[in-house]
């Protein structure tokens, strides 16, 4: 009798500490504590940052306690009570709390925020019961091209019993803020350009932000081998994700003619904040063809030169016609004049020689017949010279 009293006063004083573990199973608390040592830090972008963190277990039954307890009593009967009478008085649930637990870390962003990840050092706690305690890390990394500046780590604590089976749940939430991070990406639309030397394209680019706080940036471009290149906007103010379109004006230098010789053109971008940080992109300018002033400089020469040859040509052969003109009209007027030399040399002579065959014999002509036969002389040499200057007149 004695020892049955004893052991119902040891059952309802198990009853009367230990009234949360019959509800546990409602409850689905897995009374654990979680407890950032000191300041959260800033996280880094691109690696690792660690949170120390306290575990401390706060479930309702110290089994280790109980164990040193009762487990001896009456020569080890009292281990066997707990383990045989106990699931049947109060519930198999009571079972799952006879033994030390194992307590498990899932910690995950809430939201599912891209660019973010968590994971915890150690992520199992074995042998633990109420009152264990336990040094953690919890390691934090975000994305170089995230675009949320904070998040909110919810750790997931599930504890199991001695079976392994889960019997509790509970959450414990970590706000973070990720480190200032400053990120352009600058993509030109066209790779490279086909160019003529001296002329100016218009090339369109996209700018994006893919830091994680509200930026300003300043964009420039620079030239090589005498390109010139300038920026239609040079301050941006883009808000993380954000992205817009500028256009750069590229000149190529002035060659007289160049086969196709690439030349860089390299557009910058760097946060007004951290302006050693550059970022950049280029474009190929492909400087290819005649500089066209030239080529109209060019034409207007050659065809200056030809119209003048055409010119100077017409005025050599007005000039040759001319010659040939003069040169003929004084040949045939010298034959003219030789011609009247020879008419009167052939009359002088016809004259001498009718004067030398003139016999006495013949009855003396009158005067009047001689006249006459002068004059018909006369008119046939004007009638001939008329003649010759007519001629002379058709060339």
């Amino acid at each position: 009798m004695p020892i049955l009293a004893i052991i119902v006063t040891f059952s309802l004083f198990f009853l009367v500490l230990s009234p949360s573990v019959l509800a546990q199973e409602e409850e689905e608390d897995a009374q654990v504590g979680i407890r950032v040592d000191g300041d959260i830090p800033l996280i880094e972008v691109g690696k690792d940052t660690v949170i120390n963190i306290t575990f401390e277990d706060r479930g309702s039954l110290n089994w280790s306690k109980l164990l040193e307890t009762y487990g001896s009593m009456f020569g080890g009967l009292g281990y066997v009570y707990m383990k045989v009478v106990w699931p049947y008085m109060f519930g198999e649930q009571i079972t799952e709390w006879m033994g030390y637990h194992s307590i498990d870390f899932y910690p995950e962003v809430e939201g599912n925020v891209s660019g973010w990840y968590a994971w915890m050092e150690p992520s199992e706690i074995v042998r633990s019961t109420l009152g264990t305690t336990a040094n953690l890390k919890l390691h934090v990394r975000v994305d170089e091209r995230t675009q949320s500046n904070a998040a909110v780590i919810r750790i997931k604590c599930v504890r199991r019993g001695i079976t392994g089976k889960p019997i509790a749940v509970s959450y414990s939430e970590i706000a973070v803020t990720a480190r200032i991070y400053h990120y352009i990406d600058v993509v030109p639309l066209e790779s490279k350009k086909e160019v003529s030397p001296g002329s100016t394209v218009t090339i369109p680019v996209d700018v994006k932000n893919l830091g994680n706080f509200v930026d300003t940036f300043h964009i420039s471009a620079v030239g090589e081998n005498g390109v010139v290149g300038i920026a239609s906007d040079q301050i941006l103010v883009l808000n993380p994700g954000e992205s817009q379109r500028i256009y750069i004006q590229a000149t190529a230098p002035i060659t007289l003619f160049d086969i196709g010789t690439p030349k860089n053109l390299k557009i910058l971008a760097y946060s007004i904040h951290e302006p050693d940080n550059i970022f950049t992109g280029e474009i190929a300018l492909i400087n290819k063809g005649i500089y066209l002033p030239f080529l109209i400089l060019l034409i207007v020469i050659i065809g200056t030169i030809v119209a003048l040859l055409y010119i100077y040509r017409g005025s050599l052969s007005n000039i040759k016609i001319s010659f040939e003109t003069f040169e003929t009209k004084e040949t045939k007027k010298k034959e003219t004049v030789e011609k009247e030399e020879e008419i009167t040399e052939r009359v002088e002579r016809s004259e001498e020689k009718k004067s030398i065959e003139f016999t006495p014999k013949v009855e003396k002509p009158s005067f009047q017949k001689k006249r006459t036969e002068k004059d018909e002389l006369i008119n046939r040499i004007l009638r001939e010279q008329d003649k010759q200057k007519r001629k002379f007149k058709k060339y």
